[in-house]
């Protein structure tokens, strides 16, 4: 459980660690354990904090279980870590494997569906619904220059992991309005990443996109496109912030429309952090969609 910090923020979930491979994964184990699970997987730079609202009021109802990736959250954060998607699809793996988990309903959002959809390919027994939030599992050239120049040059490196940059980014201009991010809620998302040290892996994982048709996570998110098919019968609802800076709608909304023609669509008047602007229309539609 977080305590109540200096800057103050609410996080009222006990704090659970796996240990895979000598780093120590945190998560999220809310909900009586007899409960069908679902599974929350976040993107970069956020962390679980980004489903707290979502953690409190589904756990009466089903066990919720949200961890954050190596180098993200409270897990741990080496920088002697390789920082690839299937490293981070690999961690999923095991920590469904360790809870024992036959099945679960998969939540995602931003890089949580490359690694969610990752898992979901190789798994796809194991998932019973989806729920896709402003992410992508597939390539599209459509990311805006701006990512290129943080990931790969000393310039973007030091907005990157001295200024914060992208974190701050984030909160200012992934929403429409930046009030709608308030002070406690900015507290919370800013906690796990005071440091230089702290902030490795924001960095990684943007260097982990693989827009070179030789990077080394390229093949791996190939692979999960190929197989997208597999899940296409899954039932599915897509909650989508129509002014997502980076994921969108006329690009990464169609891709998914395409990909999985079934599937329940909600565009919303939101930026990329839609679970802040819009949240109680789209929990309407997560209970309604999960019942």
């Amino acid at each position: 459980m977080i305590p109540q910090m200096k800057n103050q923020f609410s996080y009222p979930f006990k704090s659970h660690f796996l240990n895979i491979d000598g780093v120590r994964y945190h998560y999220i184990d809310e909900g009586d354990a007899h409960l069908q699970p679902i599974l929350l997987l976040h993107g970069n730079p956020t962390w679980g904090f980004f489903y707290r609202n979502l953690i409190n009021d589904l756990r009466s109802k089903y066990r919720v279980i949200v961890p954050d990736h190596v180098g993200m959250g409270l897990s741990d954060k080496p920088h002697s870590y390789p920082y690839r998607l299937e490293n981070h699809i690999h961690n999923v793996k095991m920590l469904v494997e360790t809870l024992n988990i036959p099945s679960l309903h998969l939540v995602v959002h931003d890089w949580g569906g490359l690694v969610g959809m990752g898992y979901a390919v190789d798994n796809n027994e194991k998932i019973q619904r989806m729920v896709i939030l402003n992410t992508a599992a597939f390539y599209l050239p459509k990311l805006p220059f701006y990512l290129k120049v943080l990931r790969n040059t000393i310039v973007g490196n030091i907005l990157v992991l001295w200024l914060n940059l992208f974190l701050l980014g984030t909160l200012k201009w992934g929403v429409i309005n930046p009030a709608s991010i308030s002070e406690e809620t900015k507290a919370g998302y800013l906690h796990p990443y005071q440091t230089i040290k702290e902030r490795i892996g924001i960095l990684k994982f943007l260097q982990d996109i693989p827009f070179e048709s030789n990077h080394p996570s390229r093949s791996v998110l190939v692979n999960i496109d190929n197989n997208l098919h597999k899940l296409k019968d899954h039932p599915t609802l897509v909650l989508w912030g129509n002014k997502d800076p980076v994921f969108k709608e006329k690009d990464f909304l169609s891709e998914w429309k395409n990909r999985f023609p079934s599937a329940q669509v909600h565009s919303y008047n939101a930026g990329h952090l839609v679970l802040e602007e819009v949240y109680p229309q789209v929990l309407e539609k997560i209970l309604s969609f999960l019942s």
